[in-house]
Order: C-alpha cells, then structure tokens, then sequence
C-alpha cells in the first residue's frame, strides 16, 4: 500500500486516504466531526503532525525536587509563582533536540553499527582526545586551535574509533559518528550563563586571568596551607593559570542560576522551565532568585502584533513622538494592579501618561526656576534637599524649622517605602 500513496498530500488528499482506507476494509467508522485545528502563525495553513524520534531529559524522577524548590523563588505576581506550580504538577521528560541546520550540534556520537551505542561528549578537549586516539599518525591530530569552530560544518566532520564487540565477539574499531540532531534553543538561553565564563575572552575569565596571571602557595609567607595569593609577574607561569582556569574547578564556580529574570506569561513552558530544570539537574538548586513575569502587548483589538496582520507598531514610533519615559510610564501602569495581564495598545494611554508626566517636570521646572530666581536677586541661598542631606552627613551645624524637618522625614518615609516596594519588585505602587 505504500506506493499508492506515493505523491499525496495530508488534508490535501485527506479523500483519496479514505477511500483507499474503505477498499483494504481498514476503515471502521466514518464521520464529519466539526472541531478546533492548530494552524501556522505566517502561513495559515493546517499544521501536519508527525511522530519523530527526540532525545530527552529524565526529570519526572526528580519532579517533587523541583517543584519544591520553587517555594525558595520570589515571583512577581503571585499567580505567577501558582502557574508554574500548576505546571511542574504535570511536568514531563523534557525533549531537547530538533532537526534543524541552525543551533548548537546535539554532542552524541552514535554507533554506527548500533544505533543503542553513544557516547555523550561533555566538551572540546574531550572530543578532541577521541579523535586523536583513534589516529596512528600525530600530523593528524587536532588541537584546542583546530576546533575553535563548533558549528555543524565543523563537528560534523569530527569522527572517531572506539573499541567495540563484532558479530565474532572480536574487539574491533568502530566508527562513531555525530548524530544530525541540533539542541532546542531553550537549552542554549538556559545555560549561557554556564558557558560566559569559560571562554578566554568573556567576563568573567577574561578578569580573573587578568587578575590572577599565577598563583603561589603562600605556605612560606602565610603558613596556611589553604591560602593562594596572586601575583602580577608574567612568566612561564602563564600556561600553568590558563590550564588552572579551564579545568572543571572554575566551572563549579559560575552558578546555574541568576539572581533576576524578566519574561512574559509564555516563559513558564519555555525559559523558566528549562532554566529551572537544568539547575536542579546541575547543582540541585533554583535557577533564579527572583521572578518578574509580565503579559503581552496586543493591538486595540486584544489581537497579537504580527507583521502578517500588519497591526504592529515599533517602540521607536512611540518614543520619537512622545519621549521613552512617557512609554516606560504607560507600560507600567497600563496592566492595572495584574502585571500579568494583557495591554491592547491604542495610543490613548500614551497621550494621557505625556499629560501626566508634563504636569509632574512643569512643577519640577517651576519650583527650580523659582529658587534659582530668588538666590539670583536676594543674594540669600536656598538651600535644596540635597544641600540639607550633605551637612546632615558631615555632622555640621544646622537649624531647620518645622517645615523643614517635615519634608526631609517625609523624603526619608517616601525612600523607605519605595525602597521596600522595589525589594519585592513592585514597580506600579
């Protein structure tokens, strides 16, 4: 039957499927069932499911672990921290792999004779040590240099031989070649942080080779066995650090996780999840500290800016018109008192945020215009907030009266209290 179908199209031939289904007396039961269908974004048109082979993490095992720890995470707002709650109740092996050409290789090696076999490659130095076992000449080797590159036109030319039964039980070479898959994008944005440290030229390696050129024991110095001091001297000593800082020890040193993230409402199956999971799966910890999840800004319509609907409209459109902060403003305050709901942008409420804010810097404007005014022509100074704040903190004479005394204790209730609203990442008080 597999040739009959040869040419045909799903949905598009959806009839002929049918019938040839109804003459191998295959078909059991017919029926026209009207219901939803997911249908692509740009292209409109039906979206065709096909079960393919993935690889996964095993987490389902650990689910429990991971969904504890997010009682130590602070998410702004509250029905942020229950929806990815809801979530990690229903939590699933995790697929990582996609079959694309842009994206960072998947590090599997394969069998090729035994598609059971792998070999999951942990880094460069590792992959390069298999290649050049399996190399009887040292002019074929490679070195950290030669796979600087590790893109899919790179890896994928990267093989290697490694011992293994044949149908004879004989130990043999065996060919292992990479597998064609990619990693999926979430697992890159989830450990960046990981890998910022690791390379020469990022922050923070590129500090601390600079700050720590070699170290010394401080055993004739200090008698502390567990003291390293650095040194500014450049030597031989040189290659002795660049080994020291790429071994596993300066790995286990940059955290899994980060202490702030911002995202949308989407994020709780995408970068929160993965984020979350891969620091648990590392170093059994929380993969943020604190949580800012926010809803999305749609046309006035409540419809997603899409440039296939052409209902988009870019922030610099706004911004030339009516300044960033008025923007800043509007976005702040346009979700109400639930961050996490959606905007439907109309341009209203950046009219009403420029009336506002022009209110608020005509008061600013006078009142300094005013006191610059009057020390101009009295020759009498006044002295501003700041000016009174300096001499409090060098412990100098000052007489204040009771207006005064009012409005520096109401600065300081306003910055305790906007200091204690930011803490918790409230930025709409």
């Amino acid at each position: 039957m597999g040739e009959r179908f040869k040419d045909l199209y799903a949905k598009t031939d959806d009839d002929a499927f049918i019938d040839m289904m109804e003459e191998s007396n295959y078909l059991l039961y017919l029926e026209l069932v009207v219901h939803d269908y997911p249908h692509g974004q740009r292209s409109k048109k039906p979206i065709i499911f096909r079960t393919t082979s993935q690889w996964f993490l095993k987490v389902e095992d650990v689910k429990q672990n991971i969904k504890k720890t997010n009682e130590e995470i602070v998410w702004y707002p509250q029905s942020a921290q229950n929806s990815f709650d809801s979530w990690l109740d229903n939590l699933r092996d995790n697929s990582i792999s996609k079959q694309r050409f842009w994206g960072t290789p998947l590090p599997i090696w394969k069998n090729v004779n035994d598609p059971s076999d792998y070999v999951v490659i942990g880094n460069r130095k590792e992959l390069i040590e298999l290649y050049n076992e399996s190399k009887e000449d040292p002019n074929d080797y490679l070195t950290i240099e030669d796979l600087s590159d590790l893109h899919l036109t790179t890896v994928d030319k990267i093989e290697f031989y490694l011992p293994r039964l044949n149908h004879n039980n004989e130990m043999v070479p065996t060919l292992f070649k990479r597998v064609p898959d990619v990693l999926d994008v979430w697992i890159d944005s989830s450990v960046a942080i990981w890998n910022s440290g690791l390379e020469k030229n990022c922050f923070p390696f590129s500090h601390l080779q600079n700050i720590y050129r070699f170290f010394e024991s401080s055993n004739d110095k200090n008698n502390n066995d567990n003291i390293l001091v650095a040194s500014n001297n450049n030597n031989d000593n040189d290659r002795e650090v660049d080994e020291l800082l790429n071994e596993e020890i300066l790995f286990t040193h940059i955290p899994s996780g980060t202490a702030f993230v911002l995202e949308g409402k989407d994020q709780i199956r995408g970068w929160f999840n993965v984020l979350h999971v891969l620091s648990m799966l590392r170093d059994e910890k929380p993969g943020y500290s604190n949580v800012y999840m926010h809803g999305f800004i749609n046309d006035q319509l409540g419809r997603k800016m899409s440039k296939s609907l052409g209902n988009y409209i870019t922030p610099n459109e706004v911004t030339e018109s009516c300044g960033i902060d008025v923007l800043r403003y509007t976005l702040i305050n346009g979700g109400g008192s639930n961050k996490v709901s959606d905007i439907n942008y109309n341009g209203y409420g950046v009219q009403d945020s420029s009336r506002v804010l022009r209110i608020y810097s005509n008061i600013f404007q006078f009142i300094i215009s005013t006191i610059t005014s009057f020390n101009d022509e009295s020759g009498c100074k006044i002295l501003l907030i700041s000016d009174l704040m300096l001499k409090v903190q060098n412990n100098e004479d000052w007489n204040l009266c009771n207006e005064e005394i009012f409005i520096l204790s109401k600065l300081h209730s306003t910055i305790d209290k906007v200091t204690a609203y930011l803490d918790k990442y409230i930025i709409n008080c």
